[in-house]
């Protein structure tokens, strides 16, 4: 059975480069589309019912602005790392 398309999760530790190289190998050698996915979720913030509440939107505000420039990045090696191994791809992230 042909494997016609792969998934790789694409994050920001250590060993995701070679992640993805290995990830553009297998797509390579098999034919197959690689599908790069990543995600950030929120986190809870820590407030405290008697005043910090107020702070609240800003706080969740910043996770906000932090978690899509952590997917932008995600997707740009993404990008580069198919780019590079001249293979299919497309990007999922949330």
């Amino acid at each position: 059975m042909p494997w016609t398309s792969l998934i790789v999760y694409v994050d920001d530790e250590a060993d995701n480069p070679a992640r993805l190289t290995e990830a553009c190998a297998l797509a390579s050698a098999h034919g197959a589309r690689l599908i790069g996915v990543s995600g950030c979720a929120p986190e809870t913030p820590v407030a405290d019912a008697y005043g910090a509440g107020i702070l609240l939107g800003e706080v969740m505000a910043a996770q906000q602005a932090r978690n899509e420039t952590t997917l932008k990045s995600a997707e740009q090696r993404f990008r580069g790392a198919i780019e590079a191994a001249g293979v299919e791809g497309e990007w999922r992230g949330d």
